[in-house]
């Protein structure tokens, strides 16, 4: 780890906050995000609580005839060293005295304000926040007097030590900058991008501001390996066998749990290709509100726009912000399971209607739907990709609502039967989702497509025929499933290591009941591998034969995955592979891959 030594020497070395002649403020710039400008943006120059909406060509300009005129630094005998993470300040006199630190975007880390300080030296561990590599600006009020340095990670790790006379020198190479006034700050919002604030060293001078998008990651958040270099996808093979999921597309096997992401991202190339159609990342403009009874959801892309909303339902006891759950849920579905008991663990419900996104009423080649209505009716995605799509646009809208009401790291998604077939294409296919819980999903869910036919299963043929929940170039392999280079055992994977509860029936055989088990113990050998095995629960051993009841023997489950992924209990029980010994499959007879030990 880099040593890291901040030396400010107020007024010994030159460094002087100088006195400000000119009392008129002329701070103006333009924000822009990318290559785009931002109208509407709201400015405030923070000091003097002074205000811009930037115009249409995203230029702001605030402006003011007089202001107080800026202190000199403090006396020459009040000095401040940061070293490894603790701030040392010494002190001649009495002194009211306010130390903060920013990240180099100007957010504010850390503030400690020490009231009428006695004379003395007074030490402040700021270890948590100084990491190797980040570069720090640190500002001090001492009395009425403000100074600022810039502190930045040293070259080779090396730490300066020496006179102060030495330090600023170029020798060490940018390991510090020198001593910089700061009079003020700027804060930049505009909804659909993050809020920014920077630190200005004069009241006369232009600011160029750049946002970030809510999705500027390119929807890294959502895609953990989208940043990673995938070659050339695979194409079909001849095989009643299920692919191996360890091995990646240059042929070579895993060997560590760090290559898990990007073998994940290869898998999700074979899903969008052959399976479920593409899922748009990363639209120009995702906003909305979050309230204790609805989330309204505004996407924009490529000059269209579209709006929808989901039903927000919070527990009676307790405060926020809650965990939640997002159950499918839309004409003949309500919420797919036993609400009551969700809502008593203090966890929020969430109903969302898939058919708003996309509707099963019309043909391929004219599908319907706000998801369609932005993308094309033509588009090749299917509706579990669009639905899953949807998802993601509600949690980017919790997301930008700051976690108030509805905690964006503890979020849940189930529904059943179809709704049960989108829950899973969710959570394998957005990140951010905690728990995923398939409900008796049925064909183009959970169960291997390569065991549907011999169990007497809807066939692929079938489900790829029935509506467009599959996308369009899932059509050669209707009926030739041994040619689909994955399997669903692989998807099922793909929600590793996060939470994942199926459940399953066992006594209807039109669901695949034993090809869902086979999927489980396919998928449940990569948790294993990467150490996580008590992260994914199969449950089918219930006696009630009802499509999408309600069971007993789901409860304890239900409570234990609640508690595990999204309460974040370390005592939370492991999941277990609990099937009915009516519905069992047997991985070996389907597998001539071995689960290797990852470093």
């Amino acid at each position: 780890m880099n040593s890291r030594y901040l030396f400010c020497v107020i007024f010994l070395i030159g460094s002087i906050v100088n006195a400000q002649t000119d009392n008129s403020i002329n701070v103006r710039g333009k924000v822009t995000s990318g290559s785009k400008v931002i109208s509407g943006a709201f400015v405030t120059l923070m000091g003097e609580n002074i205000k811009d909406t930037t115009d249409i060509n995203g230029d702001y300009s605030i402006t003011k005839s007089s202001v107080a005129v800026i202190k000199s630094a403090a006396p020459q005998n009040e000095r401040i060293t940061f070293r490894n993470g603790i701030l040392e300040l010494s002190l001649l006199k009495s002194s009211p005295v306010k130390i903060e630190v920013f990240n180099v975007k100007g957010k504010l880390l850390r503030k400690e304000v020490l009231r009428n300080t006695n004379a003395g030296v007074y030490r402040i561990n700021f270890a948590g926040i100084s990491r190797a590599s980040e570069v720090l600006l640190i500002r001090a009020s001492i009395g009425g007097n403000t100074m600022s340095c810039r502190y930045l990670p040293l070259q080779n790790g090396k730490s300066v030590s020496g006179e102060s006379a030495g330090i600023f020198q170029s020798q060490f190479g940018g390991g510090l900058a020198k001593l910089t006034a700061v009079v003020d700050s700027l804060k930049v919002e505009k909804e659909g991008f993050t809020s920014k604030v920077v630190l200005i060293e004069s009241y006369d001078e232009i600011v160029n501001i750049s946002l970030d998008s809510v999705n500027a990651d390119g929807g890294f958040k959502e895609n953990q390996g989208s940043n990673c270099a995938v070659g050339t996808i695979p194409g079909t093979i001849n095989s009643n066998k299920l692919p191996d999921p360890f091995t990646k597309f240059d042929g070579t096997r895993m060997s560590t749990k760090s290559e898990w992401p990007c073998r994940r991202q290869e898998i999700w190339k074979l899903a969008e290709k052959y399976m479920y159609g593409e899922k748009p990342m990363n639209p120009e403009s995702v906003t909305g509100t979050v309230t204790g009874s609805k989330i309204t959801v505004n996407v924009s892309n490529g000059g269209k726009s579209v709006t929808f909303s989901v039903e927000v339902s919070l527990p009676s006891g307790g405060s926020g912000p809650y965990p939640a759950i997002i159950g499918l849920g839309g004409g003949f579905m309500g919420f797919p399971l036993d609400e009551a008991a969700v809502k008593g663990e203090g966890v929020a419900t969430i109903l969302y209607d898939p058919y708003k996104i996309g509707s099963e009423s019309t043909s391929r080649t004219n599908k319907t739907g706000v998801f369609y209505d932005l993308y094309g009716n033509r588009s090749k995605t299917g509706l579990l990709m669009a639905w899953a799509w949807g998802v993601s646009r509600i949690i980017d809208v919790i997301e930008q609502s700051g976690g108030d009401l509805i905690r964006a790291d503890a979020i849940g998604v189930s529904g059943c039967s179809r709704f049960g077939k989108g829950a899973f294409a969710i959570g394998v296919f957005d990140q951010r989702i905690a728990l995923t819980i398939p409900f008796e999903s049925g064909s183009g869910g959970v169960p291997i497509y390569r065991g549907l036919s011999g169990e007497g299963a809807q066939s692929a043929s079938s489900a790829y025929g029935e509506t467009y929940w599959l996308g369009d170039d899932f059509q050669p392999f209707t009926n030739n499933t041994n040619a689909l280079p994955l399997d669903a055992h692989e998807l099922v994977a793909m929600v590793a290591p996060r939470g994942l509860l199926i459940l399953d029936n066992p006594h209807i055989a039109n669901l695949g009941p034993k090809s869902a088990h086979v999927s489980a113990l396919g998928g449940a050998e990569v948790y294993k591998a990467l150490g996580v095995g008590g992260n994914i629960a199969y449950i089918s051993n219930v006696t009630d034969g009802s499509h999408c009841r309600w069971r007993t023997e789901f409860a304890t489950p239900l409570k234990n995955s609640i508690a595990r992924h999204l309460k974040k209990s370390d005592n939370a029980p492991d999941g277990v592979i609990n099937a009915h010994s009516k519905a069992t499959g047997k991985l070996s007879d389907w597998i001539t891959w071995t689960t290797p030990a990852l470093e």
